[in-house]
């Protein structure tokens, strides 16, 4: 596996309700690069990632106490990038995400 070079974070998803989330904060000059993520729902509801401005997911519907847990993509090959110089945020309806999830700042 080749590297896209970057630092690694790793993020908890833990959301006090429904709504909108900034999960990593926007890094002048960079992206983040998803590569795995787990998201459990309190509630019957959709989830989906933005950087702010674009949405980096279509929305994905989630039945209570069910959840999604991607597999692990090579870095070379992410899950999905955010834009330049922008965060990374989760939006749910329904109800609270939960989880983790683990990017590459590139």
């Amino acid at each position: 596996m080749r590297s896209v070079g970057g630092e690694t974070v790793q993020v908890s998803i833990d959301q006090g309700g429904a709504g909108t989330t900034e999960l990593i904060a926007a890094a002048p000059g960079y992206r983040y690069a998803v590569i795995n993520y787990t998201v459990v729902m309190s509630a019957a509801g959709t989830y989906a990632f933005s950087d702010g401005t674009d949405w980096l997911t279509g929305d994905i519907p989630v039945a209570t106490n069910g959840g999604v847990s991607s597999p692990h993509a090579e870095q070379e090959y992410p899950l999905f990038v955010g834009g330049v110089s922008r965060p990374l945020s989760i939006t749910t309806t329904g109800g609270s995400a939960h989880g983790h999830l683990l990017a590459r700042k590139i």
